[in-house]
């Protein structure tokens, strides 16, 4: 549940101790109330990193606005280009496909306008993105970052209050 990299030891033989003292706990289970504790901390440390580190509504607003007008904008662009510049991105869309078949180079693991079907079907190595898709596509992302923005809840700017203490805290008190 927990990601592993929130895992490591967090008190020492002395935090412990002093824990003990201050709480004026006798823990009748030692080894269980370290690993108790340890586990609260690895709670804490999940629950902190993923509120102390949300980017501000104004960023995030303005990544959306620059990824639906850049989505929008490109697939204008296909839309507009004229014949000689549609036929030279079909002659890079068939490179791409001769590329799939011969070194199984296609994405998601290389840029690649062929993406790998491998695992989901024996029959298809890959789909081909055509510029007609390529299109249909960029409108789903623009429709996507328009909709993202809309359902963005704004956050206060004060401090976000650490919901990982309470988390904590709550740990500590009801272990008893």
């Amino acid at each position: 549940m927990v990601p592993s990299h929130h895992y490591k030891d967090t008190y020492s033989e002395e935090d412990f101790e002093q824990l003990c003292k201050f709480g004026d706990l006798a823990p009748t289970d030692m080894d269980k109330f370290r690993r108790d504790l340890e586990e609260f901390a690895v709670l804490y440390r999940w629950e902190n990193n993923r509120f102390q580190n949300l980017s501000p509504y104004k960023v995030i607003s303005a990544d959306l606005v620059r990824v639906r007008s850049l989505a929008a904008r490109l697939a204008n662009s296909l839309e507009q280009m004229g014949w000689d510049a549609h036929f030279a991105l079909e002659k890079g869309i068939h490179a791409d496909e001769a590329r799939m078949i011969t070194k199984r180079k296609v994405a998601p693991e290389h840029q690649s306008l062929c993406v790998s079907l491998a695992g989901l079907t024996e029959d298809l190595k890959g789909i081909t993105i055509d510029i007609p898709t390529l299109k249909a596509i960029l409108g789903g992302l623009e429709i996507a970052a328009k909709n993202g923005q809309a359902n963005l809840s704004k956050r206060a700017s004060k401090k976000i209050p650490d919901y990982g203490l309470r988390l904590w805290l709550i740990n500590i008190v009801n272990r008893h």
